[in-house]
């Protein structure tokens, strides 16, 4: 068993050091429509607030350098490549076992360290930020559905759940076929037996889990919002939408 702290020492990565003394503290995280095949069905963007941009963009390529050395040594490769997105330089980290899948994408802008898993995504968010594409406050639907913040908060969500069970079925299937693969891959010596029985055994399973997953139609969305209400007490307010049935929408609350 490798602990995570261990790994990360392999690296010399030190979180304190070479991550909390630099990360401000906020966040924001974005999932949007895949810009293309993806093994989450979906593409995702994470901002982190960083105190010194140019720093961060430092500890970045030392760290994705240390990466790309732990994989040499270990016998495969790890693809790094710069990318252009909205004008600035990101860094695209790429496998060749998940290639057409996975290309995350890391960099900073200005005081945000931003890690995307594809430049599509990253400048989708960047367009908004800048006020070339309509943010999602002008969307009806979450007008309707979300809960539109109004003053200071210190959170705030709001999930497309329409497709959730589609997505959710499609994913195992797809996780399924890849355990498969990996299955037929592994060596047929007597240690690697009892894992390839139980991989035999568990893809059949999810296979046939997957359209039932599927069914789960009835959801909409979700939102929450989150307000500081003294130095030690938050407020969440949650509401979970379903599709409106012929009597209408119905909604449950609840407040934390």
């Amino acid at each position: 068993i490798v602990r995570w702290s261990d790994f990360l020492a392999s690296l010399g990565f030190d979180p304190h050091r070479d991550l909390f003394s630099w990360w401000s503290g906020e966040m924001i995280s974005v999932s949007l429509p895949p810009s293309g095949p993806s093994l989450s069905n979906a593409d995702s963007v994470l901002l982190l607030r960083v105190k010194d941009g140019e720093l961060a963009s430092r500890k970045i390529d030392t760290l994705l350098e240390a990466l790309c050395c732990k994989f040499q040594l270990g016998g495969q490769s790890l693809i790094v490549s710069d990318v252009q997105v909205g004008g600035e330089r990101f860094r695209q980290v790429t496998h060749p076992m998940f290639m057409m899948l996975a290309r995350p994408v890391v960099g900073v802008r200005g005081n945000w360290l931003i890690v995307g898993s594809s430049s599509k995504a990253i400048g989708k968010c960047l367009a908004v930020a800048a006020g070339k594409a309509p943010s999602i406050a002008e969307n009806e639907r979450f007008k309707r559905e979300g809960l539109v913040p109004d003053g200071s908060v210190t959170g705030v969500s709001f999930k497309d759940l329409s497709r959730s069970g589609e997505e959710t079925g499609m994913i195992l299937q797809l996780v399924s076929m890849m355990l498969t693969g990996y299955a037929e891959a592994l060596p047929d010596s007597p240690e690697m037996q009892d894992v390839k029985r139980v991989l035999r055994l568990l893809t059949p399973t999810l296979m046939k889990l997957g359209p039932v997953l599927q069914k789960i139609d009835f959801y909409s969305s979700s939102s929450r919002i989150t307000t500081l209400e003294s130095n030690l007490s938050l407020r969440t307010e949650s509401v979970t939408t379903f599709k409106p049935p012929p009597g209408g929408i119905k909604t449950t609350t609840t407040t934390q």
